[in-house]
């Protein structure tokens, strides 16, 4: 039996059961590379720019050929999951059943939890090669550093022109933040003169877009922080990252006989993610107050 249920038992109490506010979806699903699979692992191919184009000086010359650079990142899968039980004699002593409640809110954590892993694959080591055993870590080339300061202009111009001078399309260009980091950007002087309109839908909670970024709102809780406490911000283009499903989110609802016939919901999950493009992903280093 839940140790919290006996705080719902009827005495004075509403009849029904308000969630408390939290991320309820993955963000990042959108904006990867997402297969569907059978199996432990899947593979993630590419195909590298190169520039070996030779001028024509003479008639009728060999013909040149270019070597193609192939690239591949292996993602493997892992199973999560969780349940809670609902005591058949609590149900009865409180006004609503729980169930659907607890099965909101659980659908929820998998969402968050299908996040940091994302995440965790977003700045942690990659897997390449044909059997998918060589390490790749995040390039140092690839990181904003924190510079004593949280989300500024300059920050997000950095990004920016690593961005253009890589070649990135200027669409589904993402950045991740906190509240801490927007709370940064509309303390930003150029922005209070100037700009304030065009970013003013993140104060709703409503996705926008500055500089050619879309702005995506993520839960502290998911978003990482690393050794020195400076939060991770992402800012990638759509693709970066990779997502292999063996199973979508599923629940089940079951009686449990040897638990005196209590409900049992239990949800599960099986996916991996991992990072596919280096060129496409940076992270920007970010100090937020205590």
């Amino acid at each position: 039996m839940s140790d919290e249920i006996t705080v719902a038992q009827i005495k004075q109490f509403g009849n029904t059961f308000r969630q408390k506010f939290q991320q309820r979806t993955s963000k990042w699903l959108s904006t990867s590379e997402v297969k569907h699979i059978k199996g432990k692992e899947t593979t993630f191919e590419s195909i590298s720019p190169t520039d070996d184009v030779e001028d024509i000086n003479t008639q009728f010359p060999d013909t040149p050929i270019g070597e193609t650079k192939y690239g591949r990142r292996t993602v493997k899968t892992k199973g999560a999951h969780t349940a809670r039980l609902v005591d058949p004699t609590d149900v009865v002593r409180i006004i609503t059943d729980p169930t659907s409640a607890i099965t909101s809110s659980l659908a929820a954590m998998m969402g968050r939890k299908v996040d940091k892993r994302a995440f965790a694959a977003a700045f942690g080591t990659a897997y390449e090669g044909e059997e998918g055993e060589t390490p790749v870590a995040f390039p140092a080339a690839n990181v904003i550093a924190a510079g004593g300061d949280g989300l500024t202009l300059t920050k997000l111009m950095d990004a920016k022109e690593i961005f253009d001078n890589r070649d990135i399309p200027d669409d589904n260009r993402y950045v991740g933040i906190t509240g801490s980091q927007l709370r940064n950007l509309l303390n930003t002087t150029e922005i209070k003169n100037s700009d304030y309109n065009n970013i003013k839908a993140l104060v709703n909670g409503q996705v926008n877009h500055f500089l050619g970024f879309t702005f995506m709102r993520f839960s502290q809780s998911v978003m990482p922080l690393d050794e020195n406490n400076y939060r991770r911000i992402p800012v990638w283009y759509k693709g970066a990252l990779g997502c292999a499903i063996n199973e979508d989110i599923k629940i089940r609802i079951d009686m449990l006989p040897t638990k005196s016939y209590a409900k049992q919901i239990y949800i599960r999950m099986d996916n991996g993610w991992g990072r596919i493009d280096d060129d496409l992903i940076l992270e920007m280093k970010c100090v937020e107050a205590a």
